[in-house]
């Protein structure tokens, strides 16, 4: 980041709860009530679930009806179903927006505020929850000594403050589990400590640092015209995507966390990590979603972006130059109240088409069932279990050699 000038004298905040800068004793009494947050019980739905994840289904069931389930199940419970999961609307699994909304309705005497951005990503014990690499990248990492599906119970169990790429990231690993139990599961998803990473980059294969891509790209192909893959029944059947809001979403919900929405797509429905709301959408229901979300009323977390804005109206951040945030809180304020109608969302549909171009592959299931059924042939014969990544890496480079052999042969033909 990097300024263009020096700031003028600072402008006059707002009387407005998310300025205001905590005491001492707050900030103690705020530390305590998130440590007593982190170690209350699951309940005893989430107890159930969580055991039923430990036994996974039988092997003959290994199929993509049954890894569907895992996502389904999963989706639910983080969204419409989550009073049956959870005390408390704290626990489980929150966007930063919801958990600081939730907080300081829950927390009035010590809320946090805009000087408390670190306490919006939550994390339990064994997880860190940061930005990384000069504060540009945000990762999520196990570092527990517990096997890493006790991790994973832990990271359910919350409160942990997510974004929708590390959700999509997060409930095929869950599905995984879903379909193999925990003793398989520890056996072929084994790291060291700190390898185990969700970040914002679903699309991307993992980079040695750790801290950009997906640990499950080798699972991921890109869809390539249907002729190609004919006969394959997993082409288009699990497909990973991003869909964009509106290009001046930001300018409206500078503090919002739906200026896109990634998503796991099976059969053509849409399952997305919304709390507390439907989390299982068709086309038409997502696409109205996004809308009502560019024209949803600007809230505390945008009044708070505003704020900060107009704190350092010169200050010039490289993902918005060469607008200075003075020009960026002046869009905001020219935007309040705005809504999009119908004919003016259609007519951005292929600006938003553009902005996603290259954000969607197809997760091969066919080549998770052979990688599973190997680690599950070794597990049962006593043998050392290999990861399954290293097997989905070896079958990925397998298969685009043959589509090469099979392209080529057509041409020759």
């Amino acid at each position: 980041m990097a300024s263009s000038s020096e700031d003028p004298s600072p402008v006059e905040i707002p009387s407005l709860p998310f300025m205001r800068q905590l005491t001492a004793l707050e900030e103690e009494e705020r530390a305590h009530a998130l440590a007593e947050l982190q170690i209350s019980p699951a309940s005893q739905g989430l107890k159930t679930y969580l055991k039923d994840l430990r036994t996974g289904c039988d092997h003959a069931r290994w199929n993509v009806e049954t890894f569907t389930e895992g996502v389904k199940t999963l989706a639910n419970l983080c969204g419409p179903n989550r009073v049956e999961y959870y005390d408390m609307p704290l626990k489980g699994l929150n966007y930063p927006t919801t958990f600081t909304q939730l907080w300081n309705e829950a927390y009035p005497r010590y809320p946090i505020t805009l000087w408390n951005q670190n306490v919006r990503r939550q994390c339990p014990a064994g997880w860190t929850n940061t930005l990384e690499d000069k504060d540009t990248r945000w990762v999520i990492r196990y570092i527990g000594d517990k096997p890493l599906s006790q991790g994973l119970n832990d990271f359910l169990r919350g409160p942990t403050t997510l974004d929708c790429g590390m959700f999509c990231q997060f409930v095929l690993w869950m599905a995984i589990r879903y379909l193999v139990g925990d003793d398989l599961f520890d056996a072929s998803c084994e790291f060291g400590k700190g390898e185990f990473a969700l970040t914002q980059a679903w699309d991307l294969p993992m980079e040695s640092a750790g801290n950009l891509g997906n640990l499950l790209h080798p699972f991921y192909d890109l869809p390539l015209p249907g002729d190609v893959f004919s006969g394959l029944s997993h082409q288009k059947r699990i497909i990973t995507k991003t869909l964009y809001n509106h290009p001046t979403y930001l300018s409206k919900h500078p503090g919002g966390m739906g200026q896109l929405q990634n998503v796991t797509q099976i059969d053509g429905s849409n399952y997305i990590f919304q709390p507390f709301a439907p989390s299982i959408l068709s086309d038409i229901e997502l696409d109205d979603m996004l809308l009502r979300s560019y024209n949803s009323c600007q809230d505390l977390a945008d009044l708070e972006k505003l704020a900060a804005y107009n704190m350092r109206p010169s200050f010039v951040h490289e993902h918005f130059a060469p607008k200075s945030y003075g020009d960026l809180a002046q869009e905001v304020e020219k935007s309040y109240g705005h809504e999009l109608s119908r004919a003016e969302w259609e007519d951005g549909h292929s600006e938003r088409e553009h902005n996603a171009a290259g954000l969607c592959l197809v997760f091969n299931f066919e080549r998770l069932q052979l990688c599973l059924s190997k680690a599950f042939d070794q597990h049962r014969s006593g043998l050392n279990v290999e990861n399954i990544l290293l097997e989905a890496n070896r079958l990925k480079w397998e298969s685009k050699r043959l589509i090469v052999d099979g392209l080529m042969a057509r041409l020759l033909a």
